[in-house]
Order: structure tokens, then C-alpha cells, then sequence
């Protein structure tokens, strides 16, 4: 489930600073700037662009193990879930 937009960027960041894959695969997969990802993990940007969050989320997601839920901060009763 994608989280409402007001928590799509919280989310992802969520989910970046979780996640075990190296940021330049990260980039590469959801085809951003890995200048532009760090920036972001770093909190530089306080409006990023909704697609490039989209596509680090959909990427994120995509590469969770099957059956695996993760509860994020900026919605305690979402969870992303990959099937």
C-alpha cells in the first residue's frame, strides 16, 4: 500500500535510512543523482520532487524480502508490505 502523499516523502526517507543497500545501487535503481539521494538522506531538501520519491520508494519496496512489513515513523499504522 502507498502511504497518503503527506507521508510518501517521510516514508522513503523511512525506508532509506533502514535499508541496507548501498546508496549508489539505490540511485542507480530508482534512477536518481547519488549526489541528489544523499542530499536528500541528509535532509537538504524540505519539498523534493514527488517523482523522484516515488521511484525511490517503488525501488525501496521493490527490493524488501517477500512477506517482510515494515512500520515506519511517519505513519505508525501504515506498514509497507511487499508480497
Amino acid at each position: 500500500m502507498i502511504p497518503a502523499m503527506d507521508d510518501l516523502h517521510k516514508t522513503t526517507l523511512d525506508l532509506l535510512n533502514v535499508s541496507e543497500i548501498p546508496l549508489p545501487e539505490i540511485a542507480k535503481g530508482a534512477e536518481v543523482g547519488y549526489r541528489w539521494l544523499c542530499d536528500l538522506k541528509n535532509g537538504r531538501f524540505t519539498d523534493p520532487g514527488i517523482k523522484k520519491i516515488q521511484r525511490i520508494y517503488s525501488f525501496l519496496c521493490s527490493k524488501q524480502a517477500p512477506g517482510h512489513e515494515l512500520q515506519t515513523s511517519a505513519h505508525p499504522d501504515v506498514q509497507v508490505h511487499h508480497e
